[in-house]
């Protein structure tokens, strides 16, 4: 499946926009030409969804003491 967003707006705001930090995070391309972003979505029960929620955004170092998901399971979900 591919989701395709965007936004139209004058140059000011794009300004805005690039220097509160848009264009670093994973799923902004500056071109149709660009590859797609790929999200991966980790399984997580309820509960600890509810846990990790509470919290985003975390370092890349943080885990949780309550169970015990993979480093590469919370950064993924932390760019979702």
């Amino acid at each position: 499946m591919l989701t395709v967003g965007g936004m139209f707006c004058a140059p000011d705001d794009k300004r805005k926009l690039l220097a509160a930090g848009l264009d670093s995070t994973i799923y902004y391309r500056n071109s149709f030409a660009s590859d797609p972003c790929e999200l991966r979505i980790p399984r997580f029960t309820r509960k600890e969804r509810l846990h990790l929620d509470w919290a985003m955004p975390c370092t890349d170092e943080w885990l949780p003491g309550d169970f015990e998901p993979t480093a590469e399971d919370i950064g993924a979900y932390r760019d979702v």
